[in-house]
């Protein structure tokens, strides 16, 4: 999928749902007639956790039996997260960034919901019962956003951030061709950077031009993350969108029944990205990308210690 494709279906979904390309995020805030204060989202999201778990029953053949997880508002210094999930003993906590979520639309909730929960949260619940049984290694349980195991985290959760969506509504489907094109948009700018050695100022350019509903302030901040901050940003961002367009790839290949199988797999098993390729075989699926493990020697420079 090119950039001129994936841009001319947010166009045409933003239309749908009686906003413009140009209004972006704040075009479907308008429109919506559901919008959740930043204070109500913890509220919000427990309620939705209890009303949702049921649709796994579809791929795992059980409803998962997790705790209501613990979410709260945050407000931190500098990050750029709006959202983050992490384990605490039996439980999952959800936090939101005060400082980037004021308020948010339920459909664009939803799609949030869908990828923390459906995706990381039932993802950890199942590698956590596979470690408890003796099914899988104890390090495995030990996730960083620099291991390999990444990718095959995010690849289920942009997945399911739509693929639970049976009802969704105009909104719903505008929002997610708002984020399949700006995961595409930020994935070619970590690209163009990072391996491509394109200037900074050409990046932002790029950005400005592809996403003109976004501010100088946030694509400067996004700029400066990349170039200046952790190497845990450095190697992360590009996960989302190759993960995304990976399992568009391979699930669109396979009849239902396949789909489950192969998202079970997912859930229950710990992957890197050629088991995700290696398992799509096996299923017939030949359109898939190459997966080349080589890093940008920028990158490199920043994870690995100096001789």
């Amino acid at each position: 999928q090119t950039v001129s494709s994936s841009k001319q279906v947010l166009v045409d979904a933003m239309e749908q749902a009686g906003t413009t390309f140009e209004e972006g995020p704040k075009g479907l805030g308008r429109v919506s007639s559901n919008i959740v204060a930043v204070n109500d989202i913890p509220e919000w999201f427990k309620e939705r956790f209890h009303q949702s778990l049921e649709v796994i029953e579809r791929v795992m053949g059980e409803v998962p039996e997790m705790k209501e997880p613990i979410v709260g508002v945050e407000a931190p210094e500098t990050a750029m997260w709006r959202a983050y999930i992490r384990a605490e003993g039996d439980q999952f906590r959800f936090a939101f960034n005060s400082k980037l979520v004021k308020e948010e639309s339920e459909e664009g909730l939803s799609s949030t919901f869908n990828h923390e929960v459906l995706g990381h949260a039932v993802q950890g619940y199942y590698w956590k019962k596979a470690i408890e049984n003796g099914e899988m290694p104890q390090s495995f349980g030990l996730t960083s956003v620099v291991g390999p195991e990444v990718l095959v985290m995010e690849a289920l959760a942009e997945f399911t951030s739509f693929y639970y969506e049976d009802d969704a509504n105009d909104i719903s489907k505008a929002d997610h061709a708002l984020s399949d094109y700006q995961r595409m948009i930020w994935n070619n700018a970590y690209y163009m950077y990072s391996y491509e050695g394109v200037s900074e100022e050409d990046v932002k350019a790029y950005l400005k031009e592809e996403l003109p509903f976004r501010t100088d302030e946030f694509i400067n901040n996004k700029m400066s993350r990349l170039i200046e901050d952790s190497p845990t940003y450095a190697v992360y961002p590009a996960v989302y969108d190759v993960g995304r367009r990976l399992m568009q790839d391979v699930m669109a290949q396979l009849d239902e029944a396949q789909q489950h199988e192969f998202l079970k797999a997912i859930y229950t098993s710990w992957f890197d990205a050629q088991d995700i390729a290696d398992l799509a075989e096996e299923y017939g699926v030949t359109d898939i990308p190459d997966f080349d493990a080589e890093r940008s020697p920028k990158i490199y420079s920043r994870i690995l210690p100096k001789p």
